[in-house]
């Protein structure tokens, strides 16, 4: 009996441990974006078609953070992080704006 509760307590703690909140996930799909636009305003090759893109993922990233930040518990560390990310996309879009874009043909 002893033996039964021990093993489903270290399965219930594995799962719980292992599971990403929805907060980390959404954190996670933000820093790949952010990443994805760092790359690309350092590269200096924009076209017009990439600042529309960049508008959508800034519309959907913050419809998605505000959700989140009404229906989760955000830890410090996951509020810092959404902050630094929220900074890095800003610092993007700014060095994006001040390439002249090409129009890709």
């Amino acid at each position: 009996m002893k033996r039964t509760i021990l093993i489903k307590s270290v399965f219930l703690f594995f799962i719980i441990g292992c599971s990403d909140s929805p907060v980390d996930n959404f954190l996670d799909k933000f820093e790949e974006t952010v990443i994805k636009w760092e790359k690309l305003s350092d590269s200096g090759d924009i076209t017009v078609n990439d600042i529309s893109e960049m508008s959508k993922d800034n519309i959907e990233l913050s419809s998605a953070g505000e959700k989140l930040k009404s229906g989760s518990e955000w830890t410090e560390s996951q509020k810092k992080r959404y902050i630094d990310l929220s900074t890095r996309f800003s610092k993007a879009m700014i060095k994006m704006s001040r390439n002249k874009p090409s129009f890709g043909y």
